[in-house]
């Protein structure tokens, strides 16, 4: 199912979410795109749902689902489950409806955060997770062979990168500390072509260019591995 939600309804529900204290912190596009637009990033990562990691205890579907109906009544929105938690293997997955009509949908796992922050969006506050969290993130999902199915996350990591500077030692930390899965990047270094016809049939505003984009994480992949093959 398509979902079509601009991105104030996306960040009420947010704002939702957080004001009722849920054990939640988001992550995602919705993050990435507070930071890029804060710092005058013109790239825009669009986005019609909702990512987050759940940091209660022993979580089940059922009481998520009644957690989050209890925090999004009040706004008009109802939820019902379209996915049960495993684990750290499956997130839980909840479709948002507003007069009968499907909104969006929130992905909550239980993966472990290391670090997050306040965000605003507007008069919004919210709990995400850190710049150095999302870009350990998303260069575990580029590392790996679906990196054909990651190219937002090519563009993503170029962007936050133009932005700050953190050190491969600190990201590797947290991919260690998170429990997170760093590949080879073996797709990602070997496959120029076949990964520029993607990323070249990507709609998106603003898109930097792809050699740019490419030359900067592959440099990031070459840090990695050789970090990777100095340790014991």
């Amino acid at each position: 199912m398509k979902y079509t939600p601009n991105k104030d309804i996306l960040y009420e529900i947010i704002g939702a979410l957080n004001d009722a204290k849920l054990p939640i912190i988001f992550k995602g596009a919705n993050v990435t795109n507070v930071i890029l637009k804060e710092n005058d990033i013109p790239y825009i990562r669009r986005t019609t749902d909702i990512d987050s990691s759940w940091y209660g205890e022993n979580p089940t579907t059922s009481n998520i689902e009644l957690m989050l109906i209890d925090a999004l009544k009040p706004y008009g929105y109802d939820v019902e489950k379209i996915r049960e938690l495993d684990g750290k293997v499956k997130s839980a997955g909840f479709k948002i409806l507003k007069d009968g009509l499907p909104v969006t949908k929130i992905d909550i796992d239980i993966h472990k955060v290391i670090n997050s922050k306040k965000y605003f969006y507007g008069s919004i506050e919210f709990v995400g997770v850190s710049f150095e969290e999302i870009l350990a993130d998303k260069f575990c999902a580029i590392s790996q062979k679906s990196v054909y199915r990651r190219i937002k996350d090519l563009t993503d990591i170029y962007s936050l990168l133009t932005i700050f500077t953190p050190s491969v030692e600190d990201l590797y930390k947290i991919i260690l500390e998170s429990e997170k899965n760093l590949g080879n990047f073996d797709e990602l270094l070997r496959n120029f072509e076949l990964l520029k016809k993607c990323y070249n049939d990507l709609k998106m505003e603003n898109k930097p260019e792809f050699k740019e984009v490419y030359e900067c994480t592959i440099n990031w992949a070459n840090k990695f591995n050789d970090l990777n093959c100095d340790k014991p």
